[in-house]
Order: C-alpha cells, then sequence, then structure tokens
C-alpha cells in the first residue's frame, strides 16, 4: 500500500477499524503478541483491498500466522539490525508522523476549497521574478516591488504578453508569451493554484510567492473540468520534410484506415498493425488516463468532443495524422465520493504543510513559557566562530537560556548543535543576523515537530498499529528476498536444475519457422520475386540475397528465426499461416514474412522460459520454506478469544 493511503487514515479520520473495548492477546509466535484490534484491522483492509472472494476470519489468520512467522524468521536473521533497514524504516515513520500534524479545521477547509477546485479548469498566464526562499528581506522587498511595478504598467494598458516576454524568469514566456494554458486542481504548486482559481476571469492578481519567486497571474479562460481521459488513436507518422507526394500517400492511408473503421473493422487491430506511436500500438492504440494540458490541444479538443464509444474522423496535429477513440471520460463525483483521493492529493501538497505550519505554530504559542530573543539576536556576530568551534566558547555564553518549551530547557549549546546538523551556513547573501533570525525560527518548529510527534505516537492505537504495520512489511519485504526472490532470480545452478526438471511444462503453443526480408527503397514485386524464390528452395535464399544485393545499391536483410506470433512486430502483421505474407512499409522500408512451417509444443530456451520459470521457481521455494516455518515458529491461538471475536464482529 502506498505510504499515502497509509497516512489519508489518519488525516481524514476514517472509520476505526480497532475494538472499541479493550484489545485481547489473539495469538503469539514466540514474543510477539497479535491482539484483536491488530488482527481485525488488518482483517478489515484486507477484504477492502482483495479482488478475490472474501476470505473467512479462519482462512484469514491462517495466512496472518504464516505472515507473522516470516516476520520472526527476519528478526531470527537480524534483518531487523541492518542499517538499511533502520534507516527506511526511520524515513516512513518520520513521513508519517510529520504528516498526521495538521490543524484539522484549516486542513478541512482546504479539501472543501480544493474540491471546488477540482470541478473547473483555468486558462492562465503568468509573469515570474525569481527570489529564492531563503532571500534576505531586501532582496524579497526588490523582487517585489518588480513585481509589482509590471503589474501597475499592465492594470494601466499594457499587454500581459508583451510584459512576460520582456520581465519574466519563466524561459518559456519568450516563446508562450507566460501562458500556462489549461490546468486543474493539484497541477501547480499549492499557492499558485490557489491564486489562480480565486481570480476572475480577465483579471490580474496580486502578487503570489511560492517557492519560485513572486508571480502574477492573468485568467484568461475557465471551463468544467474535462476530467481524465482514457483513449486509444491510430497515428500515421509525418514530418516538415516529406514531400507533397508523400504527406498525400498518408492522408490517403489514414482516410482509408477510417473507411475500414467505419465499415466495422477493429480498432485495436488496426492500431496494432498500423499505427507509428510504437508504444500505445503495442496495446491495440491504447494510452494511459491523462487530463488537461497533457496532450496538445488539437488532439485534446477532438477527444473532449467525442462520446464514449465513439471514433474521430481523421484529423493532423505537429505530429502526425490521428484517428483517435475515447474509451472512458471520469469527471469528478460528488464530495463525499471524492473526499478520501482529494484529502490524499491535498496532504502531499503544500496545502498538507500550511495545515502542519498552523498546527505547529500553535503548540509554540501555547507551549512557550519563557523566550530571550535578544539573547539569540546577540549571537549574529559571532555565529561563525561558534559554528566551527563552540568549546572554545565562554561557558557562559553557551549554557545560555534561550527558550522553555513544553516545559523543556533550551540553551544556546541546544541552538548551535541544531545549526551544525543542519549543515547550513551563513552566505554572502545572508548576513548573520538574518541567518540566526531564520535559524532560530526554524529551531523552534524542529523541536515543536518533535514533540507533536511523540504525542501523536504515544497516544494513538491507531498510529502505533500503523507504524508497526509498515514495520513487519520492511522486514517481510527483506526476507522474502533473501529466502525466496533473490534466489530465483540470481542463483544460476538452481535456475538450471530447475529448468531441467521442469521443462517438458515450457513450450510454446505455436510458433512459425520464418525468414524476414526488408529493404529501403526496393520495389514491392521485387522483394516479392526474391521471398518467392526464398519460399520455393530455402536452402538457397542466402544465395538470392546475396545475388540481389550484389546488383542493387539498395541492399535486403534477411533474417530468421523461430518464433510465436505475439513476440515481434513482423509477426504481429502477418496473416499467421504459411506462404509470403503482405508486403508492410514503415516509411521507406518494406518487409514481407516467410512462413515456412507452423510448428506446435514447441520447446522454449531457458532464456524464453525464464518469466513463467522463475514464478514457478518462486511458488516452490515459498512453499518449502513456509513448511519449514511452521515447525519452527509454532503458533500459540486463544480459541476462545477467536469464537468472542468473530461475533463482536458479526463474522464467520
Amino acid at each position: 500500500m502506498k505510504i499515502t493511503q497509509l497516512i489519508l487514515a489518519l488525516l481524514i479520520s476514517a472509520t476505526a477499524l480497532a475494538d472499541e473495548n479493550k484489545p485481547k492477546a489473539l495469538f503469539s509466535i514466540g514474543k510477539d503478541t497479535v491482539f484483536t484490534d491488530e488482527f481485525i484491522r488488518m482483517y478489515n483492509k484486507n477484504i477492502k483491498n482483495t479482488l478475490e472472494k472474501r476470505q473467512t476470519v479462519d482462512e484469514y489468520l491462517e495466512l496472518y500466522i504464516t505472515f507473522k512467522q516470516k516476520v520472526a524468521d527476519a528478526k531470527a536473521n537480524s534483518l531487523d539490525l541492518q542499517m538499511s533497514f533502520i534507516n527506511e524504516y526511520s524515513h516512513y515513520k518520520n513521513q508519517v508522523l510529520t504528516n498526521a500534524i495538521i490543524d484539522s479545521a484549516f486542513f478541512n477547509n482546504e479539501l472543501i476549497n480544493a474540491y471546488n477546485r477540482s470541478k473547473n479548469e483555468v486558462n492562465a498566464s503568468h509573469i515570474l521574478i525569481s527570489v529564492s526562499p531563503d532571500a534576505p528581506a531586501s532582496d524579497t522587498l526588490t523582487a517585489y516591488n518588480k513585481i509589482m511595478a509590471i503589474r501597475d504598467s499592465i492594470v494601466g494598458g499594457e499587454n500581459f504578453g508583451s510584459m512576460a516576454k520582456l520581465f519574466s524568469n519563466d524561459p518559456s514566456a519568450k516563446m508562450n508569451e507566460g501562458n500556462l494554458g489549461y490546468f486543474g486542481a493539484f497541477r501547480m504548486v499549492f499557492p499558485f493554484e490557489k491564486a489562480a482559481f480565486e481570480t476572475a476571469k480577465g483579471d490580474v492578481s496580486m502578487p503570489v510567492r511560492t517557492r519560485f519567486g513572486y508571480h502574477i497571474i492573468k485568467i484568461n479562460d475557465i471551463r468544467p473540468t474535462i476530467g481524465r481521459i482514457k483513449a486509444s488513436h491510430i497515428l500515421l507518422l509525418t514530418n516538415k520534410n516529406m514531400t507533397p507526394d508523400k504527406l498525400k500517400e498518408i492522408k490517403d492511408k489514414i482516410e482509408t484506415l477510417y473507411s475500414d473503421l467505419k465499415n466495422g473493422a477493429d480498432f485495436a487491430e488496426l492500431a496494432s498493425k498500423y499505427s507509428e506511436d510504437r508504444g500505445s500500438a503495442k496495446a491495440g492504440g491504447e494510452l494511459p488516463w491523462f487530463g488537461s494540458g497533457r496532450m496538445v490541444p488539437e488532439f485534446e479538443a477532438v477527444v473532449t468532443s467525442l462520446k464514449k464509444g465513439n471514433i474521430s474522423e481523421p484529423f493532423r496535429t505537429q505530429y502526425g495524422w490521428h484517428i483517435v477513440k475515447l474509451t472512458d471520460r471520469e469527471v469528478p463525483g460528488t464530495f463525499d465520493e471524492e473526499r478520501n483521493n482529494i484529502a490524499e492529493k491535498l496532504s502531499k501538497t503544500i496545502g498538507g504543510e500550511f495545515a502542519r505550519n498552523k498546527e505547529i505554530k500553535k503548540f509554540i504559542k501555547q507551549n512557550t513559557t519563557s523566550e530571550d530573543i535578544d539573547a539569540v539576536n546577540n549571537l549574529a556576530p559571532i555565529i561563525d566562530s561558534l559554528i566551527t568551534d563552540i568549546e572554545v566558547t565562554d561557558n557562559k555564553i553557551i549554557n545560555t537560556k534561550i527558550l522553555k518549551l513544553n516545559n523543556k530547557q533550551y540553551t544556546v549549546k541546544s541552538f548551535i548543535d541544531y545549526i551544525v546538523k543542519s549543515k547550513e551556513r551563513p552566505t554572502t547573501n545572508n548576513d548573520n543576523i538574518f541567518f540566526v533570525k531564520k535559524k532560530y525560527i526554524d529551531f523552534k518548529k524542529h523541536l515543536a515537530t518533535e514533540m507533536i510527534k511523540t504525542k501523536i505516537e504515544d497516544g494513538s492505537r491507531d498510529m502505533q498499529l500503523l507504524l508497526k504495520e509498515y514495520y513487519e512489511g520492511i522486514l517481510m519485504f527483506n526476507i522474502m528476498d533473501k529466502r525466496v526472490w533473490s534466489k530465483a532470480s540470481n542463483d544460476s545452478t538452481l535456475i538450471s536444475n530447475f529448468f531441467e526438471r521442469n521443462k517438458n511444462k515450457y513450450v510454446w503453443t505455436e510458433v512459425a519457422d520464418v525468414d524476414i526480408l526488408e529493404a529501403d527503397g526496393i520495389s514491392s514485386d521485387d522483394l516479392n520475386k526474391i521471398a518467392a524464390k526464398c519460399l520455393k528452395k530455402r536452402s538457397k535464399k542466402e544465395k538470392y540475397v546475396a545475388k540481389y544485393n550484389k546488383r542493387n545499391s539498395n541492399k535486403i536483410k534477411l533474417t530468421s528465426y523461430i518464433k510465436p506470433q505475439n513476440s515481434t512486430t513482423a509477426l504481429k502483421e502477418t496473416d499467421w499461416k504459411k506462404g509470403i505474407s503482405r508486403v508492410v512499409e514503415t516509411g521507406d522500408t518494406k518487409r514481407v514474412v516467410i512462413i515456412h512451417d507452423m510448428l506446435t509444443n514447441y520447446p522454449k530456451t531457458i532464456t524464453e522460459a525464464k518469466g513463467i520459470m522463475i514464478n514457478d521457481l518462486q511458488k516452490d521455494l515459498e512453499e518449502a520454506w513456509i513448511s519449514e516455518l511452521k515447525i519452527r515458529y509454532l503458533p500459540k491461538v486463544n480459541r476462545e478469544v477467536l469464537e468472542e471475536l468473530k461475533k463482536a464482529h458479526n463474522l464467520h
């Protein structure tokens, strides 16, 4: 499960999964005891996520015991002591606890705002005056004054696009005059998005500060969101170097394909055979889900005009001629339907950071009982020497009390230790006074953050179970890799022996014994003549090709192999029967396939069988390992508690 999905349960107070009563011990393996609240939480999560038949409690208990036995084996192999594990878990724990720090009222308000933004898209232009987040006040003021002067000129009648080309620090403004096209919610950094959607059509916003600097935004248009689109297309490529005759040939070809589609031809089949977007052609022309701004405007305009299942007429973009089919389209549902999805996205944006900062500031304000700002400011003249070697500093200075937060006292030494650990130093752009003030604010936020995280972890059983889930999940992954995955993938002797024992299982249902002839600039007639000779007398095929190549500058390339139809583009485009295929053209290259024979149950090589064979080997290794685990790590199940659990939750 993705980290953000796990955090989401904490952010939006989802339905509680734990037993309302005090949890009881359900089973134990060694020193690890699993309580009823942990088990029912994981059981409910399994029911929610599984696509298969719902498992009974007894069936899931058996699976969960196996999971815990794998975790026990990981600990027995000291995987929990490896630095790679410790670092990964620490990083995750810090992320989860940090994201759990929110001002819930602020977050819930932004949740509603974000949902409302998701229903529309804006077409906006912007001008950026760059200034770094850490810039001194003087630089920040200079940037602000500059962006305000530009805005005043635009409000006074200057053209926005012309001003963007002249002054914007966004490099793309030289070409697009600052126009960003259409975008919806969660496509821009949070302050920019918020300002764009709060500005009326035709208006220019007041300056907006982001991590990039100051922006002003002009709203060119507002429209309902196009949502998420699933589409397939057929593409025939064109380029500016093509002759008029070649361009006409391509247009005629796309028109022929469109006629075939209108007469009932299968879209996916034609896309696989003819589309020159090779990435999507492999999937029958299917494109990944996309939203506004992801495709060129002409493509987006056509696909959004279609009804589900409809096919467009041929149209041209900068890439060539397309035919597009709208497969599916998703627009935002009700707030209740979209709440979880919006909350997950919002928690990953600066919107979540805003909510955290508000909570941290509130904690600092409520829990600061004493503070000596003068003592902090007095460090500015000596900050370099303090960072370099605090040990030679007068004890009276380093032991000066500067902050009491949450009943804990902090001194100058605590502050300097924090700066040293942060590895940030004053620069020519950051004078010492500005640096000390900024780092002291960071210091307080850091202390408050750690205190709040400790409070959340200690006070929330849900959080403890969430962290335990991830802790054990990493261990289980690592032991699976050690015991199963790496062995099956990397032990060449093990793989070879397994293949020899089972190679009768690994065969092609049907393959073709083929020759492929291809060349640039050759006529279809010449290619078919050589192909006919190669089919009639296969033993002389190299001689026929060599003889042709000796007389002609357009050399024929001969390739031979035995493969199934889906393994190569050339074979996919054949009629898959003995004989000579039609000539296939790709640009100036022509290709013909000669199928000499069709073979069934043809043995795969170890390389061809490797994918499915490795999967089978993994299953064998895991089954043997689980048998060993059942003996080594015997579970003790409290059957009485199990029956109580079933009754309490109406589970069978």
